[in-house]
């Protein structure tokens, strides 16, 4: 169903991936799902797709500063290259980032 979506809405996906391909500090184990939306419309789709399907998921920007845990996740993890959390809207479908 996901990656379903993530093919209609072409927005760049990576199945078990390794976070340490995707963090400054190259620590951390696996995800389910890496997907990296290249505009705010597609983001906004992913994540309205993801609340509306129960799915977990995980806002985390470039991928800076961050420490993911080796234990890996089993839902989505979002990252962004193209445009910046600011631009994003989502009070427009109910969604708040954590």
């Amino acid at each position: 169903m996901v990656k379903k979506f993530l093919t209609e809405n072409n927005i760049t996906a990576y199945f078990n991936e390794s976070m340490q391909k995707h963090t400054s500090f190259k620590v951390g184990g696996y995800a389910v799902c890496v997907a990296m939306p290249d505009t705010v419309e597609k983001a906004s789709a992913l994540v309205k797709f993801l609340k509306e399907n129960n799915i977990k998921n995980y806002y985390l920007g470039n991928g800076s500063n961050v420490i993911f845990s080796d234990e890996g996740f089993d839902g989505v993890e979002l990252f962004d290259d193209t445009f910046v959390i600011s631009d994003f809207d989502s009070k427009s479908f109910g969604y708040h980032w954590q």
